[in-house]
């Protein structure tokens, strides 16, 4: 490790460019100690983010120079962080720049390397600007075909100096992860968990030359975040530590060969831990008893005395020897308490227990969860409600760019251009709890943009501003002798000690980030960089606790009545609490179906088993709780959209609801039952009856927004009225599948006609975007604004939304 340094000092010397080649991780990074202009490239970087954005002040338009023509002017160092990423025509435009220091700007300028100072006059006649005798570039990249990405151009590479740049070695990595522990660290259990992350890095090398060889995901090549984690809770079970780390074996998108090799792996160096891999993340053998307010010390003030640092008391006992462990974690300025209608459970104590730790070490973490719908966003939401934490809740979706991560571009009523902060670059400044939704369907390379925010609390935000990490922040004005005006009018801002970022992803999804041009296999989108940026923590179904149950068995038979007990109860538990009034009958009979379906190996059942999530349980018991008479049969079939499912998956699940008791019931409502009635009149309607269901009828609805059809009446969309009655009245959202001309229209708007009920209406096409659905932009006197779209306004006034 110590030649990386010297050999790059040496290139420096030489002034020639540098390309740094290795594995993913912070490394090579921490190798550039220098002035820097930092850019994170990816597929959304353009030739203005490199060379001259234009703006507008004033009714003037002109030109802000971007990193690349800072560092040539000032004689900085200039990182391309992620070369693979960019697009194969954006990086050629710094070709002349690298090879002979010279590039012509778009505001008319041109940079030179040539000595003009006996004709300083006729160079500025011309507009020529001298490259700085110190400027430099170092492009970081990884190798590739080994990971996904774009392969560098010949013309380009051709530019630099490259240099391979090799993990640590294993006593290297030992002697770290010693001096982050301290003095009492157990060598023997830092050399197993060092040497476990050797050998599955190098096994996933795919060295084999055969086509049978196995390729098992990498394991990340830092290990400081478990460091941390041992360094602060000594008696931390060492298997938690490395499904942290290390998420694969966890998923089901883990092949068997895949997690066999892994297990052995975790065997050979006495980690494994469980008898039956792959069942869930080994709790970390520590619970919470409790969190409070942090009473020895009134808040402190973050290095530019604009914001408060408030902190937390968190007991911890260890499960086994009931040994307490006191730690102050980064809290949040609100009330401490559990968040609403959590139901907790002992997973879901164990989750909560994961999560609090990982925040107690200063890390971002990431609710991995193995489908849809097992309660990541309550369980994120009781992490911060508990810790006083504000929520910065940001929905990604694939069209999200890495621009929009930080900030976004408006005009002021002036027409003047300017820079909005994102949610996430807020809640970095004021100490919130950011959480991105959603990772697995960003675009290639756009989450990546982030790993200098998360590694280093740092990044260069587009409006030329930069967000530093609290100690660089106080350094730099102790070093320099800098005033916190100083500070500001330099553009740089400190992040705030309390700031932590919650990812929430699903294992199982092909995600936008896949690989370089095209979608990948479920589960692709956990690359080796990302799963490195994070600490993960697996949420399962409760359900699958039955799998828990067969270890316990054979690991500890004297707790069998107890877990038992536990296990049979615990799902039960929450749908009870949030069904109140729900038939224990049907919920007896609604669990057994539900494990039957997750417990199955077969892939047309494991399909089935997706539309069964703790979310949809939870929908079901509520439904029949509210309609006591309501088919479980029926109920089942509806959340399944079992009408769209291939005949096989169709048959498949009737028959299993067979075999588990669950029968179809008669018509609860006869033709001649099912009527439409206003009543008392429908001159003056008060409430809306159709069968068995009666709904008041809204009154004050503006008259021109609700909506008046010709419908005709007929018993086949009666029921289906009814059935939206139903849901209207438990507050869910509809949604009507059908095909095309059956009446959906027709029927969404006699249903908003019965009640009275004020209509917004969007038609949604094959270009319409998130942005579109959130806002439309328009431009009054000269100025660009956003007017709420209608589904924004039928969220703030109340009224329905209609899309087609």
């Amino acid at each position: 490790m110590s030649r990386n340094p010297t050999r790059m000092m040496q290139k420096d010397k030489l002034r020639q460019d540098m390309f740094l080649i290795g594995p993913p991780g912070p490394l090579r990074r921490a190798l550039n100690e220098s002035k820097i202009e930092y850019v994170a490239l990816s597929k959304d970087v353009t030739d203005a983010d490199l060379k001259q954005r234009r703006e507008l002040n004033g009714g003037t338009s002109f030109y802000v120079d971007q990193a690349a023509v800072r560092a040539a002017i000032h004689g900085r160092l200039l990182i391309l962080d992620g070369i693979e990423k960019a697009e194969r025509n954006v990086l050629p435009i710094l070709n002349n720049l690298l090879e002979n220091r010279e590039m012509a700007l778009d505001d008319g300028r041109f940079l030179t390397n040539k000595e003009y100072e006996s004709i300083k006059g006729e160079a500025e006649a011309q507009r020529l600007e001298k490259v700085s005798d110190r400027f430099l570039v170092v492009a970081l990249g990884l190798p590739i075909p080994r990971y996904t990405g774009y392969p560098l151009d010949p013309p380009l590479r051709s530019r630099f100096q490259s240099r391979d740049i090799k993990p640590p070695g294993f006593d290297t990595q030992v002697k770290q992860f010693v001096q982050l522990i301290g003095k009492k660290a157990d060598r023997d259990v830092v050399e197993r968990i060092v040497s476990v992350a050797m050998v599955l890095g190098v096994t996933s090398a795919g060295d084999a030359t055969d086509g049978n060889s196995v390729n098992v995901p990498e394991f990340p090549a830092n290990v400081d975040g478990a460091a941390l984690i041992l360094r602060d809770f000594k008696a931390i079970r060492l298997r938690f530590l490395l499904d942290t780390l290390y998420p694969y074996p966890l998923l089901p998108t883990c092949d068997p060969e895949q997690r066999s090799i892994i297990e052995a792996t975790y065997h050979r160096f006495g980690l494994l831990e469980t008898l039956i891999p792959g069942v869930n993340q080994c709790p970390p053998g520590y619970r919470v008893l409790k969190i409070e307010r942090d009473p020895s010390t009134q808040p402190a003030l973050t290095a530019d005395q604009r914001q408060r640092v408030y902190t937390a008391i968190v007991t911890f006992q260890h499960d086994a020897t009931e040994i307490r462990h006191v730690a102050r974690v980064a809290s949040g300025p609100n009330a401490l308490g559990p968040a609403e209608f959590f139901i907790e459970t002992p997973y879901s104590t164990q989750v909560f227990a994961a999560m609090t730790i990982i925040h107690a070490t200063g890390q971002d973490m990431c609710l991995l969860g193995t489908t849809k719908g097992v309660g990541k966003s309550a369980l994120i939401r009781h992490l911060a409600r508990n810790l006083g934490y504000t929520i910065e809740y940001i929905p990604l979706y694939r069209d999200m760019s890495s621009r929009d991560l930080l900030q976004r571009r408006a005009t002021t009523f002036s027409g003047d251009t300017v820079w909005q902060n994102s949610l996430l670059v807020d809640a970095a400044v004021q100490g919130h709890m950011a959480v991105l939704d959603g990772i697995e369907t960003l675009g290639f390379g756009t989450l990546t943009t982030l790993q200098r925010l998360v590694n280093e609390r740092e990044v260069r935000l587009p409006d030329g501003r930069s967000l530093v990490s609290p100690k660089r922040y106080a350094k730099l004005m102790e070093t320099r002798q800098w005033s916190r005006e100083e500070m500001e009018k330099k553009g740089l801002i400190p992040v705030h000690p309390g700031f932590r970022i919650v990812c929430l992803a699903r294992a199982i999804a092909n995600g936008g980030g896949a690989g370089a041009g095209g979608e990948g296999k479920a589960g692709s989108w956990l690359n080796p960089e990302v799963a490195g940026m994070f600490k993960f923590v697996v949420v399962q179904s409760m359900p699958l606790a039955v799998r828990e149950l067969f270890w316990v068995l054979f690991t500890f038979p004297d707790l069998c009545a107890h877990v038992c007990v536990r296990t049979l109860q615990e799902e039960a538990q929450v749908l009870e609490s949030l069904s109140p009034g729900v038939d224990t009958t049907k919920l007896s009979l609604l669990l057994k179906f539900a494990n039957r379906l997750r417990e199955d190996s077969d892939e047309t059942i494991k399909m089935l088993s997706n539309a069964l999530s703790t979310r949809q349980l939870i929908r079901i018991c509520r439904h029949i709780a509210f309609f006591p008479n309501e088919s479980l049969h029926a109920a089942i079939h509806k959340v399944s959209l079992s009408r769209f499912l291939p005949s096989l998956a169709r048959e498949a699940l009737e028959t299993l609801m067979r075999e588990n008791g669950i029968l179809p019931n008669a018509k609860l409502v006869s033709i001649e039952d099912l009527k439409i009635e206003l009543l008392p009149s429908r001159t003056s309607p008060e409430f809306l009856r159709i069968g068995p269901i009666t709904e008041p009828v809204v009154h004050g609805s503006n008259p021109l927004l609700v909506p008046k059809v010709v419908f005709y009446e007929n018993p086949a969309q009666t029921a289906v009225l009814m059935e939206m009655l139903k849901d209207y009245q438990l507050g869910e959202h509809l949604l009507l599948i059908g095909n095309q001309g059956v009446g959906k229209n027709k029927l969404a708007d006699y249903f908003l006609e019965l009640l009275n009920l004020p209509r917004e209406y969007i038609q949604l096409h094959r270009d319409s975007t998130v942005q579109s659905l959130t806002a439309t932009p328009a431009i009054k006197e000269g100025v660009l604004l956003y007017e709420d779209s209608p589904l924004v306004k039928a969220v703030t006034k109340g009224r329905f939304d209609g899309g087609m």
